[in-house]
């Protein structure tokens, strides 16, 4: 894909015959189309919960706000660095049954904090930003009920963990 993407940059700024306006043109529609495809994730209900009955599965979502749109959010389970979920994502990874906390932020400042939960094994465990009508308030990062979080994730986008087990 990305050598495609750099066949057609380079024939479409480059080159004596190719200067032409429509060439350009479809090289960028080409280009932006391509390139909106690897943006694209299993959408929530598309992506099979994993069955374990010896971990607790944990899911964080990311709302979609304008706020931070284009800087990821890190990921952290008991200060260990999981996943990065993009704006309007979501996650999905196992955990050792016991004591545990979810945080958000980057590996310098963990930002925002869940309460510690006693995770099952066999049990799923939702967290994530509760959706808010003020633009630039504060956000909030809990752990959210299922029936809720069912509904906050539909539509959201999957971002593979990067430890998809952690022990």
């Amino acid at each position: 894909m990305f050598k495609l993407v750099g066949v057609v940059l380079l024939f479409s700024f480059g080159g004596e015959f190719m200067k032409g306006m429509l060439f350009r043109y479809l090289s960028v529609v080409t280009l932006l189309v391509g390139l909106g495809g690897c943006a694209s994730g299993l959408e929530y209900a598309e992506v099979p919960a994993p069955v374990v009955t010896d971990k607790a599965t944990v899911v964080v979502y990311r709302v979609f706000s304008m706020q931070g749109a284009a800087w990821t959010h890190g990921v952290f389970v008991d200060g260990r660095h999981i996943a990065n979920l993009r704006n309007d994502g979501f996650t999905r990874f196992l955990v050792r049954p016991g004591l545990h906390k979810v945080s958000v932020g980057t590996k310098s400042k963990l930002t925002r904090h869940a309460e510690p939960v006693e995770m099952a094994a066999g049990e799923t465990y939702y967290f994530g930003e509760p959706p808010s009508m003020m633009p630039y308030a504060p956000i909030d990062f809990v752990r959210v009920e299922e029936d809720k979080a069912q509904k906050w994730l539909r539509g959201k986008k999957y971002q593979p963990p990067l430890i998809a087990d952690v022990e």
